[in-house]
C-alpha cells in the first residue's frame, strides 16, 4: 500500500508544481499522507489548502480528523467550528450538516 500512496503523492506532487493553486490537487496531497499515516505533514498540506482556499468545507471536514488522530482535539473543533461557519456563508447545507455532526461528536 505505501508503494501506491508513494507512487500517487509523486503524481500529485508534479501536478501542484504545474498548478499551485489548485484546491484539488492540495487536498489530495494532504488526504495521501493522512492515510500514509505521514500526520505532521498531513497537516501542513491542510494549512496550505486552507490558507488559500478558506471556504473549502471538506479540507476543514478532513483537517480535524487528522487533528483528532494526532490528540489534537480542542483544534479539531475550532477547525470544524470555521469550516461550519464557511459551509453556512456559502449556502453548502450537506457540507453544514457533516461538519455539525463531527463537532457534535467532539464536544464533550
Amino acid at each position: 500500500m505505501y508503494v501506491e500512496t508513494k507512487s500517487r503523492l509523486e503524481q500529485l506532487q508534479k501536478l501542484h508544481a504545474a498548478e499551485p493553486t489548485d484546491d484539488f490537487c492540495i487536498y489530495s496531497i494532504a488526504q495521501e499522507y493522512a492515510t500514509a499515516n505521514e500526520l505532521q505533514l498531513s497537516l501542513q498540506w491542510f494549512e496550505k489548502l486552507l490558507a488559500q482556499h478558506p471556504t473549502h468545507a471538506y479540507g476543514h471536514y478532513h483537517y480535524a480528523k487528522v487533528l483528532e488522530r494526532c490528540e489534537r482535539v480542542d483544534d479539531a473543533m475550532a477547525a470544524l467550528r470555521r469550516g461550519l461557519a464557511h459551509a453556512k456563508q456559502t449556502n453548502d447545507v450537506k457540507a453544514a450538516s457533516e461538519l455539525a455532526s463531527y463537532l457534535d461528536e467532539l464536544t464533550p
